[in-house]
Parts: structure tokens; sequence; C-alpha cells
């Protein structure tokens, strides 16, 4: 379906401006969508993870380090679209089934 026709069906959760900024820039901000537990638990893994790559002078298989990468400056690019996890819990609120929903069906 084509934008031009998601945009002509009313919205189910989304106003008209968000979904059509959504078409005009590729990506949508829902402020307020990922809570405070749930970012501390998010970020919480982030450092762990950030900790661990400090003992490495070299990437391995489960860390692909940058050139400029040290303990005292831990520098861990994101992984390759390829190798990133698929959408888990994040993704299948309810919530953003329904966002997804205003983006690429008609009711």
């Amino acid at each position: 379906m084509t934008p031009e026709r998601v945009l002509e069906h009313k919205p189910l959760v989304l106003d008209q401006a968000t979904r059509e900024r959504y078409f005009a820039d590729g990506f949508l901000t829902v402020p307020g969508y990922v809570g405070g537990a749930w970012l501390r638990r998010l970020r919480a893994v982030v450092d762990a993870k950030i900790e661990e790559s400090r003992a490495l002078s070299a990437s391995d298989d489960q860390f692909d380090l940058a050139p400029d990468h040290t303990a005292d400056k831990p520098n861990i690019p994101p992984p390759p679209q390829s190798r990133r996890p698929a959408p888990g819990t994040l993704g299948v609120r309810p919530l953003m089934v329904t966002c997804l929903m205003d983006h690429q069906t008609a009711p």
C-alpha cells in the first residue's frame, strides 16, 4: 500500500501530521513509549556490555570493536543490520502494534 493510500484512512492512534512526518522522514518518534523501567533495564545491559568490552584489545565473536577501542575509551559500533536481533518485546506492545497499523494497513 502506498503512503498516499494509507494516509487516506483515518488513523487509529497517531494524528495525521505524525503519520505524514513518518512518510516524509522515514522514522517515527513516540515520546514516552519506552518507560523508565525499560530504559533502566536497557541501560544496565548496555553498561554491562561496555564494561565487558574493556578487557578486550581485539574483536571477538561477541564484540566488533572499533579500531580506536581501548579499555579507557571503549568504542563498540552498532552491529550491521544483518547481525541485529529481531525486534523483541518492545516491538510487540499493543501501542506499537496499533501505531504500525496506522502506517501499514487500512481498516
